[in-house]
C-alpha cells in the first residue's frame, strides 16, 4: 500500500484522482443521468449513486487496492466535508472523451483542467501529491462518436494515432502537476458492447471492432513505454505511468477462462438490463415514471405480481403454491461445466424469485381472515437430494 508520513496539514493515506468515463465516474453527472435511477447500484452501495453499474466499478476495486474510499466525484467537493477529501477526487463524467463527445460533458482536457484548478486552490499540496495516483479510463467513447459522425472504418487507424497522441499528451499534463504514479486503462473489446452484438443475438463480438481496440492497446502501450523513458519527465528509473490491460480482462471474462469449470453466466455478451426497444436504455424511465427496460428483477416482480393476482381470485380456503426449483441445476445448464456444477447465478435468480414469492404470500395470509396460503419449498428438497446423491 502507498502510503505518507502524517505531517499538519497534510492528508496522510493514498490520494486517488481519477480521470475518464463511466467505467469510473462515481456521480459527475446531474440527477437527470440514468445512473441516478434503478437498477443502478442495487447490488452496491444498494440504491442508485451515479454510477453506470448494478455494483462497483473500476474506481472502487482500484480504491480498495490502495486501501482507501473511494474518492469523492469533483461536482460534490462543495457539500462535502474537508475530510471527505482526504482520498482524492474524481473528474470522470460518464460519456466523455479524449476529444469531444455525443455527451456534453467535460473532456479529458477540462477534466484536467478542474483539477488543476483544485490544486491552485491549495486544496492538495505538492506533499499530499507525493504518493498520489491516477487513474485514467478514456477513449471508447471516441471511437463510439467517430462511427456516429464520420461512419467509415477506413480512417480509423489515422484516428486512432491522433486520439492516442493526445491522450499521451494528457498523460503527462497529469504528471506535471505532480501526481507520483499515472495509471491508464486500454481500452475495452469494442466488438463486444451489446449494441453491436444485438445485430447477431448476442452470440459473438464483432471481430473488426476489436482488432481497432488491439490496435488502439498496441499504439498507447508503446506511448506508455516512451513517456516512462522520457528524461524530461521525470529521472526516476522506476516507471511511473502503467499499462492497464483491461481488455485482457475483459476478454478472460467472456471467455471464461477464470470461472474454473463452474458457469457463471449464461451468455455473457448478452445485456443484463436492456431498454424496450430502440429509444430507451437501462433506467429510462417515461414521462409517468413508468419503466422503460428490462432487467431480472423487474421480470421476477412482474412473475409474482401475475401469481398473486391468480391467487387472488382462487376463492379457496386452502391456497398452495410451490416454490420453484433450483434451476441452475437443471441439465441444460449444467452442461456448460459438463454436469460438474450448478450455475450460480441462475440459482441466485431462483432464490431471489422465492423470496418475493414468501413474503408476498405472507401478506395475503396477514390479508385474509379465511384464506391460508402455502409454499412447498422444493427448492431445498431438490439441493438436499442432489447433496446426498454427490456424497
Amino acid at each position: 500500500m502507498l502510503t505518507v508520513k502524517g505531517q499538519h496539514g497534510h492528508y496522510d493515506s493514498v490520494k486517488l484522482f481519477v480521470f475518464g468515463d463511466s467505467y469510473v465516474d462515481t456521480g459527475n453527472l446531474g440527477k437527470f443521468s440514468p445512473s441516478w435511477k434503478e437498477p443502478y447500484g442495487l447490488s452496491f452501495p444498494g440504491k442508485p449513486s451515479g454510477q453506470f453499474s448494478d455494483g462497483r466499478i473500476l474506481t472502487d476495486y482500484i480504491a480498495s487496492y490502495f486501501g482507501i474510499k473511494s474518492p469523492v466525484p469533483f461536482e460534490r467537493r462543495n457539500i462535502t466535508r474537508k475530510s471527505g477529501l482526504e482520498y482524492g477526487m474524481n473528474f470522470a463524467y460518464g460519456g466523455t472523451g479524449v476529444f469531444k463527445t455525443l455527451v456534453d460533458q467535460p473532456n479529458m482536457t477540462i477534466q484536467i483542467d478542474h483539477f488543476q484548478e483544485i490544486l491552485d486552490k491549495n486544496v492538495y499540496t505538492k506533499q499530499d501529491l507525493n504518493k498520489s495516483v491516477a487513474l485514467v479510463s478514456v477513449a471508447g467513447n471516441d471511437y463510439t462518436t467517430f462511427i456516429a459522425t464520420n461512419g467509415s472504418l477506413q480512417y480509423m487507424p489515422d484516428f486512432t494515432k491522433k486520439l492516442v497522441k493526445q491522450l499521451a499528451m494528457d498523460l503527462k499534463r497529469i504528471k506535471g502537476l505532480g501526481v507520483e504514479n499515472v495509471l491508464v486503462t486500454a481500452v475495452e473489446p469494442l466488438g463486444c458492447y451489446p449494441a453491436l452484438t444485438a445485430k447477431n443475438s448476442y452470440q459473438k463480438c464483432i471481430e473488426v471492432f476489436n482488432s481497432a481496440a488491439q490496435f488502439h492497446n498496441l499504439q498507447l502501450k508503446d506511448a506508455v513505454n516512451k513517456l516512462n523513458t522520457d528524461t524530461n519527465i521525470h529521472n526516476s528509473t522506476a516507471s511511473s505511468f502503467i499499462f492497464l490491460n483491461v481488455y485482457g480482462s475483459f476478454m478472460s471474462a467472456l471467455n471464461k477462462k477464470h470461472f474454473k469449470g463452474k458457469l457463471e453466466v449464461k451468455n455473457p455478451l448478452e445485456p443484463c438490463c436492456v431498454g424496450l426497444d430502440d429509444k430507451y436504455s437501462c433506467g429510462s424511465v417515461d414521462d409517468k415514471g413508468v419503466k422503460k427496460y428490462s432487467d431480472l428483477q423487474t421480470f421476477t416482480k412482474s412473475i409474482i405480481s401475475q401469481l398473486v393476482l391468480n391467487l387472488k381470485s382462487i376463492t379457496w380456503d386452502l391456497g398452495v403454491q410451490k416454490i420453484v426449483e433450483p434451476m441452475g441445476c437443471l441439465p441444460r445448464l449444467a452442461a456448460f461445466s459438463s454436469y460438474k456444477n450448478c450455475s450460480d447465478s441462475w440459482n441466485s435468480a431462483c432464490m431471489f424469485h422465492n423470496q418475493i414469492l414468501q413474503q408476498e404470500l405472507q401478506n395475503l395470509n396477514h390479508a385474509s381472515d379465511n384464506s391460508v396460503f402455502l409454499t412447498l419449498d422444493i427448492y431445498c428438497a431438490f439441493l438436499s437430494a442432489l447433496k446426498r446423491q454427490a456424497n
